[in-house]
């Protein structure tokens, strides 16, 4: 009965701040992660043993006590109070201290009387102390520094591979960074080495290799390959997955549209909502309540019981008010829930039973 009680207050909530929304049904709630949202000291994971997960590979089924995140090939990790290098096929190397350390492919930066160079892991020195301030953006590759204000990409032999001087590049994310020139910003793919100019005046985030693009009145829907298309001067776009998109309406609150500009349901989201969209579905968040809506059950809404989502690929992590992840498949199936899940580099660390794992998405 309280459960019914607090499912109704929830959904008379939802309703009264989504504008225009129709209820159908509530769908994809998931009966035990709920549960352990009421009852957390129920479940524990002391005993946990890291479980085959379809689309990913275990990359070592012994557990560690820390680990950074892989960026490149390996990562350093503590077990034991012992330090070692793990790498993707899952050996266990014995290394230095490498604590606050920001490894980069297998690489870090050092500096030595004011001067800058790269190692590797395993501490031999790849780039002799450099009059310049270097970054390490890529498994060959180089942001250098220079005149503190302009930036230029190298390899290891620090030979030129972007003849450019640019104000600022962002860090790689998804092989794609920003480039910032008087007040203009593009972007250059280091993986196809595609380069667009810095000619715009905003470009939002990539998502799914696709972002949004302005330059005075025109707006575009730019990929990470160099494809533009313009936007109709009559829709104000925020977001673009490849299949969706989140623009403004008149209103001021958010309405969703296919790829070619047709409105795909009433439902309006309040302009200061957090949205997140995976696949068909549109997570929200307003003040204190969660939820998401169904696109493809023709605009089915449902109260969430999470309090951050996040995605990589075909898998989806909920994080319930107790600091649990539960990881989803793209069908909305639950896999399994752990103490801790981030992604990184087409990996996934997770913590259970107060240890530390990895898998590869593959």
């Amino acid at each position: 009965m309280r459960k019914k009680i607090v499912m109704s207050l929830f959904l008379i909530l939802t309703a009264t701040i989504l504008m225009g929304c129709q209820f159908l049904d509530v769908i994809h709630t998931v009966a035990d992660f709920e549960e352990r949202n009421r009852n957390p000291h129920q479940f524990g994971t002391q005993n946990f043993q890291p479980p085959q997960i379809s689309g990913m590979r275990l990359i070592s089924d012994i557990g560690v006590d820390f680990a950074h995140d892989f960026r490149g090939w390996h990562t350093f990790v503590v077990k034991n109070s012992e330090h070692f290098i793990l790498s993707r096929n899952g050996e266990f190397v014995r290394s230095k201290n490498l604590f606050g350390r920001d490894i980069a492919y297998g690489k870090f930066i050092f500096s030595e009387n004011g001067l800058y160079g790269v190692k590797n892991i395993f501490f031999e020195v790849l780039v002799e102390p450099q009059n310049y301030y270097l970054r390490i953006v890529g498994e060959n590759m180089l942001s250098k520094r220079y005149y503190g204000y302009s930036e230029a990409l190298f390899n290891l032999e620090l030979e030129p591979l972007y003849i450019y001087g640019f104000r600022q590049l962002t860090p790689f994310v998804n092989s794609v960074a920003k480039i910032h020139q008087d007040g203009y910003v593009g972007f250059f793919n280091k993986n196809e080495n595609i380069l667009v100019s810095p000619v715009f005046w905003t470009i939002s985030e990539f998502s799914r290799g696709y972002a949004i693009a302005s330059v005075g009145n025109e707006r575009k829907i730019i990929s990470k390959t160099g494809f533009q298309t313009s936007v109709p001067q009559n829709i104000n776009p925020r977001y673009f997955n490849g299949e969706i998109l989140l623009a403004v309406s008149n209103n001021g609150s958010y309405k969703l549209l296919d790829k070619n500009f047709n409105e795909i349901s009433n439902t309006r989201f309040p302009f200061n909502s957090r949205l997140s969209i995976f696949h068909d579905l549109v997570f929200f968040q307003f003040g204190d309540v969660f939820g998401f809506y169904d696109i493809a059950r023709t605009g089915t809404l449902s109260a969430g019981y999470f309090e951050n989502v996040f995605h990589c690929q075909n898998f989806l992590v909920l994080k319930n008010f107790h600091g649990e992840y539960a990881l989803f498949d793209s069908n909305l199936n639950r896999l399994r829930i752990f103490d801790f899940v981030s992604f990184s580099h087409g990996t996934m660390k997770i913590r259970g039973g107060y240890q530390y794992f990895f898998y590869e998405i593959i």
